[in-house]
């Protein structure tokens, strides 16, 4: 797949999604049953989704 595009038109290249992939694989997993992220977990996982999508953080 050479990328991702939303019903609204944005539009995620290949290379994002690795980029993407990479940097949620270094988040920890939560624990079992935790469904809510901390204020920093959020901020960072924030920031990836922005940097991929490329709209800044």
């Amino acid at each position: 797949m050479a990328q991702f595009e939303t019903a609204g038109g944005d539009v995620m290249s290949q290379a994002n999604v690795d980029t993407l992939v990479s940097a949620m694989a270094s988040f920890n997993p939560p624990a079992l049953g935790e469904t809510e992220l901390s204020q920093d977990q959020h901020s960072n996982l924030d920031g990836a989704i922005a940097s991929a999508w490329g709209l800044g953080a």
